[in-house]
């Protein structure tokens, strides 16, 4: 009975969520999908099972950055403003292979001087990819590949025709990249993360290199989070416009029709910087909710402008530390930071290395599916994050695990080798390693 209402509080909990996110947001609605407002990011993650994230936001502008990198303002005191709407979701197939997609919508208002202000709403580009964690270190480095398409889900062409606003450039994208996750302390909740892709556009728009640039910390149990840097893009300059003349007055007029001019819209060999931050904080569940602004700082034909958005991040998954919490802890934090568990099987080695023990605990839980344990012993007895203990059956070593998490009087440790093809069984002794 305690572990069914354990677990109906949590469901309630995260149930609850989605009715506030979906309360904040609906009244919102709407989202573009433009290289500013949806940058190229890592999709993997510690999920295993569904991620929902749903992010709404405004974006405003009333400049570009021309062909000098000069900023200046957008022909007739043209303004540019966008309510958003994105709801993202990924499925951790394993714990390295990962599939996503977004729905996205937005609602358009391009007011120019003198004029009657024109809107337009409706769906935006549509994304689906996947991802997959290729390496991964026990000190925590991982390398991750990624493909998404961006997809239409709208006609300028009618848009046109109705004089109304563009929801985008109408083209169907294609990205490739990688990601590189490097941790900065020992407890891996602090991170370096960068990566770099190549994207193709239909239509013969240029080809460009999506690239970002991040520090995040993601707490293994609940706590602020934050990630801050940069996201952009570099054009490759493969415009069919680039020396043709004719067809850049061609891609102006439709940009003027679609945009009142800004370089949001059919910009000719776009490149940008953008400064990026957000902060939330994460419960006891893991679930996040977090504040975020944007602001491109440089820029060649793009837009610039600024962008704030809300959102969070709902994860339906298993729930590793919940998985071996037992019922007298039911407040208890719940989850572990996506780069302290892969929940990979350990590797079966005949070498102890360390022979020698200051500290002696005893398992008093233990789950072979995410090859975690628990012992007995805190940061009271001095058990810090980052230590290593062998585990013992009687007298002979069965395997040896890292610390992840410490309380008071109890710690979680990740089993990383086996010195015997067996399970660990609780009331068995873990000794930590003097090095």
């Amino acid at each position: 009975m305690k572990e069914m209402k354990t677990q109906v509080s949590v469901w309630g909990s995260r149930f609850t969520m989605i009715l506030i996110s979906l309360g904040l947001f609906v009244p919102l609605l709407p989202a573009v999908s433009h290289p500013l407002l949806n940058p190229f990011q890592n999709r993997t993650g510690s999920h295993r099972g569904f991620l929902l994230e749903p992010q709404a936001g405004f974006f405003l502008t009333s400049e570009n950055f021309d062909s000098d990198s000069a900023r200046i303002p957008i022909p007739n005191s043209t303004t540019n403003s966008r309510f958003l709407f994105d709801l993202n979701a990924s499925i951790g197939l394993t714990d390295d292979l990962f599939v996503f997609g977004r729905i996205s919508a937005h609602s358009v208002r391009v007011s120019v001087l003198d004029q009657a202000s024109q809107s337009s709403f409706g769906l935006a580009d549509q994304l689906v990819g996947a991802a997959y964690r290729a390496f991964s270190s026990d000190s925590g480095i991982a390398l991750n590949f990624q493909a998404e398409v961006s997809l239409p889900a709208y006609s300028n062409n009618d848009a046109k025709n109705s004089g109304k606003p563009y929801l985008g450039d109408g083209t169907i994208d294609v990205t490739g990249g990688a990601f590189l996750e490097f941790p900065l302390n020992s407890s891996r909740e602090v991170y370096l993360e960068g990566g770099a892709g190549f994207s193709y556009r239909s239509k013969g728009f240029s080809a460009n290199v999506p690239y970002s640039f991040k520090l995040k910390r993601d707490p293994a149990v609940k706590g602020f989070v934050f990630e801050g840097g940069m996201t952009g893009q570099i054009s490759l300059k493969t415009d069919i416009a680039t020396d043709d003349l004719a067809a850049q007055n061609i891609l102006n007029q439709d940009r003027i029709a679609g945009s009142g001019g800004s370089n949001l819209v059919n910009a000719l060999n776009p490149s940008f910087i953008q400064i990026t931050g957000k902060a939330g904080f994460k419960n006891r569940y893991g679930q996040i909710i977090y504040l975020g602004a944007a602001a491109p700082v440089i820029g060649t034909n793009a837009a610039a402008g600024f962008t704030l958005f809300l959102g969070a991040a709902l994860d339906f998954g298993p729930n590793p530390e919940s998985k071996i919490q037992e019922d007298q802890n039911p407040g208890s934090p719940s989850r572990v930071s996506p780069i302290q568990v892969r929940s990979r099987p350990p590797t079966v080695s005949k070498k102890m290395g360390f022979t020698s023990y200051d500290l002696q605990a005893k398992i008093v839980n233990t789950n072979d599916q995410l090859y975690l344990v628990r012992i007995d012993k805190g940061s009271m007895e001095g058990v810090d994050q980052g230590q290593y203990f062998d585990i013992f059956s009687e007298s002979a070593p069965v395997a040896r695990a890292k610390v992840t998490q410490v309380k008071d009087e109890e710690a979680i440790l990740s089993v990383i080798e086996y010195f015997q093809e067996r399970s660990i069984e609780i009331g068995s002794s873990a000794r930590r390693l003097v090095r």
